[in-house]
């Protein structure tokens, strides 16, 4: 290609050349699969009602203060294996990563509490291995916690402190009074829209509700949707410890907001 100047420009290439030593590269470390440890058999051939799936700080804070206490049962962990120790990684604290739990609420209800450490990459996995027991019950619920920041609306000056949203699959058929729909552009990640995903392709409800609050300190101002919920739904027989002002604001106190 010539200019009017006389002078020859050449194309440029789009060729890529990666200019190291491969001995010189690190060994990258093996993918992790997630592993099951079965706590009751006879759970895999029950029917079950509701299987309620908890995410996020909130609703695990949620869960551990108000649905679940020291009698009850547990059918199932979910874990990583342990990550073989690297020479040149150096832990000042190290990380431990607490397995996600199926307890057995009661006959007809379940609750799966996930780990912090299932991220949007390990999220299918999870799936796939809850997935025996999420066809062994009729009606799927799960309950995820956000930052208000990722909430996508015109006016947010209006906005409250902590406030939920919903979204359900086409296999819903009732109606939610007092709760509102999850918007657009707004959308969900994660675990639980994994499992939406996978119950929209089985044909099977799933009820989604994220809370949305400006930190994650677990008070009554954070749980105020998620009792909201536990009413609207007729899920108030669940609850096993009741509530205690005393308990709360003292598990997590990290807020969402920065100077």
């Amino acid at each position: 290609m010539a200019t009017f100047f006389g002078e020859v420009i050449l194309p440029t290439s789009r060729v890529f050349f990666d200019d190291y030593d491969d001995s010189d590269e690190e060994e990258c470390p093996s993918e992790r699969n997630l592993e099951v440890k079965v706590l009751d058999e006879n759970s895999l051939k029950h029917e079950f009602e509701l299987l309620l799936i908890v995410e996020g700080t909130v609703c695990r804070g949620f869960a551990d203060l108000y649905l679940v206490n020291a009698n009850t049962s547990r059918l199932a962990e979910f874990y990583l294996p342990k990550e073989g120790e690297r020479d040149n990684l150096v832990e000042i604290t190290p990380h431990k990563e607490e397995p996600s739990v199926l307890f057995k609420l009661n006959d007809s209800t379940l609750l799966l509490r996930t780990s912090p450490a299932i991220d949007i990459f390990k999220s299918h996995q999870l799936t796939l291995k809850v997935a025996p027991w999420i066809e062994r019950c009729k009606n799927i619920m799960t309950f995820n916690s956000r930052s208000v920041c990722d909430y996508q609306c015109e006016i947010r000056e209006g906005l409250p402190s902590s406030f939920e949203r919903t979204l359900v699959t086409s296999a819903v058929k009732q109606n939610l009074p007092g709760l509102s729909n999850l918007d657009q552009p707004n959308f969900i990640t994660g675990f639980c829209a994994s499992v939406a995903g996978w119950c929209e392709c089985k044909d099977k409800p799933c009820i989604l509700h994220t809370i949305f609050t400006d930190n994650l300190s677990l008070d009554s101002i954070t749980f105020a949707p998620l009792f909201k919920i536990i009413e609207v739904t007729d899920l108030k027989h669940l609850i096993v410890n009741k509530p205690d002002s005393s308990k709360l604001g003292v598990s997590c106190d990290q807020s969402y907001m920065y100077m």
